[in-house]
């Protein structure tokens, strides 16, 4: 009988962890809620509704399921990471670090737990760990379009491409563009009549699984898009770094690279989370960095780039409110 019992718990959790995946969420939502009262001390059960309740939004919800999932499992770091990132969306500050913190206790070696203890105490790594990146796109890109158009109101695309338009010598021209950070290739669909071939440049395998059935690239390149682009036997006339400065803080090594791998004359054009003053780049408790004009004009001169045009305006919203962008034409 005890067998039979044990056959069938794991019959309904594995039938709502698939149902979870195709996608059809409130059948998952029903079995684990039953799941739950027949057997409330499955540490597995409590992580995967967790997990459920994160994806359809209701994070206060799952914050309780992850932290009886902890009760029940406290050295399965999985649970933690999943738990983390809802405290700091939820301004919990303390408990996210004190997470992280116990996320390093069980694994001294994790990249992203270190990343986020020096961005909650305030400071700021030259950039966001390359393991962090994969993994946060990697699980994104399956919503990554829907959920930027309808519910983030993504438009940094459209603001740069109006921005080429409006102030590069552009009538008639297309160009042959790197499209850095590509991901799903979001972007290209906004510059498609400027370009004549394009590269994509994406950390995250997933991400450009999506983008290669778009069919709008000549190549794809996986991995670091500073390395890659380094190794890359092209020139480019145009490079387009929509959404890829908000994970990177010390900009010298991208723009050196891209110094060298311009045909001159060539454009590049970027996004930055604002940040009205300062001298360097600033980590949010996102896991985003801020970059300011100053900042950003003195790399520029650095590496003999001219800023053409720069505008600041709203890029996105974050928790239903606009996040400001500085809109950056430089020509290299």
């Amino acid at each position: 009988m005890e067998r039979e019992e044990q056959r069938n718990r794991r019959y309904w959790k594995n039938l709502a962890t698939t149902l979870h995946k195709e996608g059809r969420y409130a059948e998952a939502l029903r079995i684990y809620r039953q799941a739950i009262l027949t057997n409330p001390d499955d540490a597995d059960v409590s992580y995967n509704l967790g997990n459920l309740l994160r994806t359809i939004g209701q994070n206060e919800k799952a914050i309780s399921f992850y932290e009886h999932a902890h009760r029940l499992n406290p050295k399965d770091p999985d649970i933690l990471i999943n738990l983390a990132p809802l405290y700091r969306s939820g301004q919990r500050h303390d408990a996210a670090r004190q997470c992280y913190e116990k996320i390093l206790q069980l694994d001294p070696e994790n990249a992203t737990a270190h990343y986020f203890v020096a961005a909650l105490a305030g400071q700021t790594p030259p950039r966001a760990p390359t393991t962090y990146v994969v993994e946060l796109f990697d699980q994104y890109a399956p919503t990554y379009d829907q959920h930027m158009n309808q519910v983030l109101k993504y438009r940094a695309p459209e603001l740069l491409r109006n921005l080429l338009l409006n102030y590069a010598p552009t009538r008639g021209r297309r160009f042959l563009t790197c499209d850095l950070g590509c991901g799903t290739g979001r972007s290209m669909d906004a510059f498609e009549r400027l370009i004549t071939t394009v590269d994509g440049y994406d950390l995250s395998p997933v991400m450009l699984q999506r983008a290669a059935a778009k069919n709008i690239y000549r190549q794809l390149i996986a991995g670091d898009c500073i390395e890659t682009l380094a190794a890359a036997p092209a020139s480019y006339e145009l490079f387009v770094a929509a959404d890829l400065m908000p994970y990177i803080g010390a900009l010298d090594p991208l723009l050196e690279v891209i110094r060298e791998k311009a045909k001159s004359p060539a454009f590049l054009v970027f996004s930055t989370e604002f940040q009205e003053h300062g001298e360097s780049p600033r980590l949010l408790t996102t896991g985003r960095y801020q970059h300011s004009l100053a900042y950003m004009q003195s790399r520029l001169r650095a590496h003999s780039m001219s800023l053409r045009a720069f505008q600041v305006e709203a890029l996105r919203l974050q928790a239903e409110q606009p996040i400001q962008g500085g809109l950056y034409l430089v020509e290299v």
